[in-house]
Order: C-alpha cells, then sequence, then structure tokens
C-alpha cells in the first residue's frame, strides 16, 4: 500500500557537512499549513506568482542507500 507522501512529489534535502537537513525542512515549513506525512516527509505547499505544487519534502542523509525511485528535485546543503 503507497504511504500518503507517495502522491506528492519528491525534493531530497541533502546535507554534505555540518548543516543537518532536517534544519532547512523546519525553517522551510515553520509558519505554513504544511503537514508532517509518514516517516520523515513532511509536506510543503510552494506558492508563487506562476504555480503553486504541494511536494514532500525528505531528509536524505549522504550515508543513507539511494531510494529507487528518483527524487522531482534536490535540494544540497553545504557550508561555503
Amino acid at each position: 500500500m503507497a504511504s500518503e507522501s507517495d502522491s506528492f512529489p519528491t525534493v531530497f534535502v541533502v546535507g554534505c557537512t555540518q548543516s543537518k537537513p532536517e534544519h532547512l525542512i523546519q525553517e522551510l515549513v515553520q509558519g505554513t499549513s504544511s503537514s508532517k506525512l509518514s516517516g520523515d516527509s513532511h509536506r510543503w505547499r510552494i506558492d508563487n506568482k506562476y504555480f503553486s505544487a504541494d511536494v514532500a519534502l525528505k531528509e536524505l542523509r549522504v550515508s543513507d542507500a539511494l531510494p529507487s525511485a528518483p527524487p522531482e528535485s534536490i535540494i544540497v546543503i553545504f557550508d561555503p
């Protein structure tokens, strides 16, 4: 059975340094009508003048195995 997060396009949030992906996810969803989905996924609504979309933000650590389904987008966090 598919989880609720499977119904949204997926955006992986990857941290390559001391920055933790969950911190960025919390910043993005803070103050919005987002909701926690299954596991470590959060629903996030992207809303701008061109389009609106609901996506599933998923934390992915560099050491994690890649999921079989590719994401629609990737956000990479790194320290300058």
